[in-house]
């Protein structure tokens, strides 16, 4: 598995506001896995946006959203140590 998009210098660079809110609520961080291309990356969603991208729809990629306070400049070494061993096949 590759870690992509997980450098990050500061603590709150994944906090992002939510278009849909007016910035009163953050928009939600989630962690990807992409079976097939054996990616793990970082994405923000709206909280209330319903679309769910084919690749999830489809089962080749898993999206777990993570808290917001979550430290985004050890999110990739938390990832490598935790989550890349449970994703080994």
């Amino acid at each position: 598995m590759k870690t992509l998009d997980l450098v990050f210098e500061k603590p709150t660079e994944l906090l992002e506001p939510s278009s849909n809110h007016r910035g009163a609520v953050p928009r939600d961080i989630m962690l990807v896995i992409n079976w097939q291309d054996e990616e793990i990356y970082a994405e923000t969603k709206d909280p209330g946006d319903r679309f769910i991208a084919g690749t999830r729809w489809a089962g080749i990629e898993d999206a777990y959203i993570l808290p917001s306070n979550v430290n985004a400049a050890l999110l990739r070494e938390w990832v490598e140590e935790e989550v890349v061993p449970r994703a080994q096949p």
